[in-house]
């Protein structure tokens, strides 16, 4: 690496989020920035019990000057995760969490490719596929805006309807990050065209809870090892919850045990979308990236009410279900058929097990009532969940995205 340099982004080299490339797992170097200098909350959860404060999470990366060492790992270019042991409680419903993950601290992907952020004089990209695009005309790397605090309102009230998804713990302010070795104020970043110059433009940091922000998508792909770490993380997460519920732990190298994850997957994937039906809401972006290998629904930021849906053609219904949430269904299904590979537990037998857990999870999760008040046909919304797996699982259709085509190319009759 040569420190002298100061080279400009290329699409080449940041390609912001992205998993299409494959990059090591690296160290970085972190600083932890100061409340009310540095950053201002403007909401916390006051439900989450933690042995430390929501303020140690606030870092930011340094590769100058910062004393804090934390792993980055692809394809997760502006969170950090650490450790945790962390409640939330509801009346009687409490919640564990084993992970706290900060969004929006600074632009991590130069580490993995043998740079520092430090070496770039903008963190701007223009990105025609990004909501940032849409209203500014470009997308900042690293940082975070569109996020809302009101999503901290929103995931609790999801958490206690018995939905398994991110809690967002507290929303901040940002007022100074660090900039090639000193500490900025974002006006100055804005001023210097580092970041957005517009008034409208606000730097966000987020910190949320979780029970591991390892996605479906990384046991698929991922560089050397990772792959395999991921899968055995998953089963070390998934025997904390065996043990605190009195359930059998699974051992990765026993093929039925392997099996029993599928179906414990499959039955909580198929319960969140019985909970977002029964509260009217739809992730629309539901695909292995956006959900943890603990079944959590995460990167809450695309999630909508239908009655607030800024997509007209979101809320179409079809047979009385909205499109959007049949979308939710189809891609919650392909993510199960991935899982099925990366637990190395193929034929048909493991399909129609989880199948048949999906579909369990589903109906025992589902509220027809509830459904019905938010303008759902509950019978209809079972149907095409249980075409929509059909399809997927055990006849191996292929099911057209959403993005850019019609519900009725699947062909599939009620």
């Amino acid at each position: 690496m040569t420190e002298s340099l100061t080279p400009k982004l290329t699409l080449t080299e940041i390609d912001g989020g992205s998993g299409r490339e494959m990059l090591p797992s690296v160290k970085g170097a972190f600083r932890r920035l100061e409340e009310g200098k540095d950053y201002s909350f403007l909401a916390v959860d006051p439900l989450v019990k933690s042995p430390h404060p929501i303020q140690q999470y606030m870092v930011f990366t340094d590769s100058i000057g910062g004393e804090i060492e934390l792993p980055v790992h692809a394809p997760h270019w502006r969170t950090i995760t650490q450790p945790i042991d962390a409640t939330f409680r509801i009346a009687e419903d409490e919640t564990e969490y084993y992970a706290a993950n900060t969004k929006g601290v600074g632009y991590l992907k130069p580490l993995a490719k043998g740079y520092r952020v430090e070496q770039f004089d903008s963190w701007i990209k223009d990105d025609s596929d990004d909501a940032q695009e849409h209203l500014f005309g470009a997308k900042v790397l690293g940082l975070l805006h569109e996020i809302k605090p009101q999503l901290i309102d929103t995931t609790a009230h999801l958490t206690k309807a018995g939905l398994r998804t991110e809690l967002i713990w507290g929303v901040a302010e940002l007022k100074n990050v660090m900039y090639q070795g000193a500490l900025t104020s974002v006006d100055e970043l804005k001023a210097k065209k580092v970041i957005i110059n517009r008034r409208d433009y606000t730097p966000l940091m987020a910190v949320r809870l979780m029970r591991t922000n390892d996605r479906v998508a990384e046991c698929s792909k991922g560089y050397g090892n990772r792959p395999n770490d991921v899968l055995a993380h998953a089963f070390e997460t998934a025997n904390r919850e065996n043990r605190a519920a009195g359930n059998k732990e699974l051992s990765i190298d026993n093929p039925d045990d392997r099996l029993q994850f599928l179906k414990d997957f499959s039955s909580r994937m198929g319960s969140n979308i019985a909970v977002l039906l029964n509260e009217g809401y739809a992730h629309f972006w539901l695909h292995s990236a956006n959900v943890t290998m603990a079944a959590e629904i995460v990167d809450m930021e695309t999630l909508f009410h239908w009655k607030s849906a800024k997509n007209p053609s979101a809320v179409d219904r079809h047979n009385g279900v909205r499109r959007a949430s049949l979308k939710d269904m189809r891609d919650m299904a392909y993510c199960i058929q991935l899982m099925t590979d990366v637990l190395h537990v193929p034929g048909q037998k493991a399909r129609e097990a989880a199948f048949e857990s999906c579909l369990k999870g589903y109906r025992d999760a589902s509220l027809p009532a509830q459904q019905e008040l938010q303008k759902t046909d509950s019978q209809n919304a079972t149907a095409w969940m249980s075409s929509i797996l059909r399809a997927v699982l055990i006849d191996k259709k292929r099911l057209a995205p959403l993005n850019k085509n019609e519900v009725s190319d699947w062909n599939i009759s009620l």
